[in-house]
């Protein structure tokens, strides 16, 4: 079973958090994390709604956990084109370059796509150039 989380960019000063979504009746969005043993007073968070991404279950080839909207190298990007995760939770499927892989969770395949996060579409977006 994956870890359910999230990640946003804050509404104040535009910066990454992570943590559980929270889900106003207004349609705001925050994200709630724990800030024990941090110099964070706040850890509940004010985010941009468009830029919520859920953590996928996966990782890179450097344990970095992929998150919906990140930026991706892998084995089979075409030279000088860059992917980006496009997630679906239902189908527990992602897209890389318009193909899509589905149930990743029964497969080791994944490991063969040699995937490197190099940043995301909210933070990075020259990447996708």
């Amino acid at each position: 079973m994956r870890e359910i989380k999230f990640r946003a960019l804050t509404i104040a000063n535009n910066i990454m958090v992570y943590g559980d979504l929270l889900c106003c009746n207004n349609g705001e969005r925050r994200i709630m994390f724990d800030n024990s043993g941090t110099d964070i007073e706040d850890n509940i968070f004010d985010v941009q709604p468009s830029t919520v991404g859920q953590f996928t279950g996966l990782t890179d080839k450097n344990g970095v956990d992929i998150y919906e909207g990140d930026v991706i190298n892998h084995r089979y990007s075409e030279k000088g084109k860059n992917d980006y995760i496009i997630w679906d939770k239902n189908i527990m499927s992602f897209c890389l370059n318009d193909m899509s892989y589905e149930n990743w969770a029964n497969d080791e395949w994944y490991n063969t796509l040699n995937l490197e996060i190099l940043g995301n579409i909210y933070q990075n977006p020259e990447l996708l150039k």
